[in-house]
């Protein structure tokens, strides 16, 4: 058919993963499927990038976090943990810089607590 439509492919594969420095890495994987489809079966499935470091800069990665991950879940800013929903200390740095910028004191105050909370050192 011209065009073609196929436009997606669908795997089946079974997969062992470690958590290694905080990553998640593939130990094995043994594949059992490859098929070319029309459509694959979850719509918003798509290739993301080899780290979530930054997750919270794709807008389709923000809408699936957890609420719990940003310190303004109703409007889903300010996101202070990794994907794996450890906290992030630069994303508390990030948080407070950003919320004393924009007056968000309530925000602030809570970055901050969490900051000292997790991530300072004791002197």
């Amino acid at each position: 058919m011209d065009p073609s439509p196929i436009k997606s492919v669908s795997v089946g594969v079974v997969v062992d993963t470690e958590k290694k420095d905080g990553i998640y890495r593939v130990k094995n994987a043994v594949f059992k499927e490859l098929s070319l489809v029309m459509e694959g079966a979850d719509p918003n499935a798509r290739l993301l990038s080899a780290n979530y470091s930054s997750w919270w800069d794709d807008p389709e990665l923000r809408k699936k976090a957890p609420a719990d991950y940003f310190l303004d879940p109703s409007s889903r800013r300010y996101p202070y943990k990794t994907w794996e929903g450890e906290i992030s200390c630069d994303r508390l740095l990030a948080a407070m810089q950003l919320s004393s910028l924009h007056g968000h004191r309530q925000i602030y105050e809570r970055a901050k607590a969490l900051y000292n909370k997790h991530c300072k050192k004791e002197e």
